[in-house]
């Protein structure tokens, strides 16, 4: 599990590799793809999942790391990289959905790409 100033330390590097091997924690959410914001599936999904880290000090859902699941130690860990071209990640449409579909808002959210050449690893969402 690694600390929010660590998921802040490799983001700022741009060294995406450094996220491989680390588990899933309250702090720290990943998702292989984009979530499917033309359902309504998909728009409950993201909301869902970036409620607990508003709830809590704040987080990471970062879209662009896959995991598998570690049965023995119960956690997702990350295990590869499925970056995503900056044309599959809508910084202002993730803003409103996620404005829209939970309450109260929240504050100092912050949804953007980060830029990896072509690629992006995220939308880093939420209180840093």
């Amino acid at each position: 599990m690694p600390p929010v100033a660590d998921v802040a330390a490799i983001l700022t590097s741009l060294d995406f590799n450094r996220f491989l091997n680390l588990a899933e924690d309250q702090f720290l959410e990943v998702k292989s793809a984009p979530y499917e914001l033309t359902q309504p599936t998909g728009r409950y999904e993201l909301a869902k999942d970036v409620a607990p880290l508003a709830t809590t000090q704040g987080g990471y859902l970062i879209i662009g790391l896959g995991t598998t699941r570690n049965p023995a130690a119960d956690q997702d860990v990350i295990d590869r990289l499925t970056l995503i071209p900056e044309a599959d990640f809508d910084v202002v449409r993730y803003r409103g959905i996620i404005g829209n579909h939970t309450h109260p808002a929240i504050e100092n959210l912050r949804v953007e790409w980060i830029s990896a050449g072509a690629r992006c690893c995220l939308a880093r969402l939420l209180r840093p």
